[in-house]
């Protein structure tokens, strides 16, 4: 839409400096005037009458123009928030969706890995103890670490958020 102001403008700039270097060119000599029966003085009129129209309707079409151009920033910044927004929402659904993957992950591991009936069985057994307390230890440190993450990650979304939305890095 700026582009098309531009040139719309910029056409119109041109129609007018063509029509002056017209009217420049046109004279309205006294000679000229009696050996044309006056036609090329009313072509002179007419293409002052027909500059200053162009320049009236130029002048209203300027005045709007500024007015929207000096609003596309504003709209301009709303395109960049939705950028933002649409972004941030995106990453913040991936960060959940792999911390609810690990969550699922470490509940079935715990689940299926260790049932109650085989606890109560090998409670006594050294080794599956030592099993039981590494393999839960590495499924709670995993889930510890991406609930960090996620934690980590969601923090600096916020603030990336709140500073589009106040206009910081717009």
């Amino acid at each position: 839409m700026k582009v098309e102001l531009k040139r719309d403008i910029d056409r119109k700039q041109v129609k007018i400096a063509d029509l002056e270097k017209q009217l420049k060119a046109l004279k309205c000599e006294w000679w000229k005037a009696l050996l044309t029966l006056g036609i090329a003085c009313i072509k002179i009129g007419k293409a002052r009458s027909q500059l200053e129209q162009v320049q009236r309707e130029f002048s209203g079409q300027l005045a709007v123009a500024k007015k929207i151009n000096g609003r596309m920033d504003y709209f301009d910044g709303l395109v960049k928030l939705a950028a933002i927004l649409t972004s941030e929402a995106s990453g913040l659904l991936e960060t959940t969706k792999t911390l609810e993957n690990v969550m699922k992950d470490t509940y079935r591991e715990l689940k299926e890995d260790f049932t109650d009936e085989a606890i109560e069985d090998s409670l006594w057994d050294e080794d599956f103890a030592n099993d039981f307390a590494e393999g839960l230890y590495a499924s709670f440190d995993l889930l510890n670490k991406q609930c960090d993450h996620t934690i980590k990650d969601c923090n600096l979304r916020k603030d990336r958020l709140t500073n589009a939305l106040v206009g910081v890095d717009l």
